[in-house]
């Protein structure tokens, strides 16, 4: 895919690669972005980012977010 970059507010799709949904399988898991990110080796605001990217890609909510953890919305049970 190929972007001419005239203004960045103009960019609005992102690359989705498979990575985002490997993220989202683990997240979906766990029930928790931070326990995802050490499953992943990796940190909890790179999760968070990945996620918030895809579920602005696919233009939903995938995760009822919360304190006590993360609940996948009903849409998830669908994708999984």
């Amino acid at each position: 895919m190929i972007f001419y970059i005239i203004n960045k507010k103009e960019i609005k799709h992102r690359m989705i690669t498979y990575d985002y949904y490997r993220i989202f399988y683990y997240v979906a898991q766990y029930k928790s972005f931070t326990r995802a990110a050490e499953a992943l080796h990796n940190n909890q605001p790179n999760i968070t980012r990945c996620m918030n990217n895809l579920e602005s890609e696919l233009n939903c909510t995938l995760f009822l977010r919360s304190n006590k953890g993360d609940n996948a919305d009903s849409r998830r049970k669908k994708i999984i």
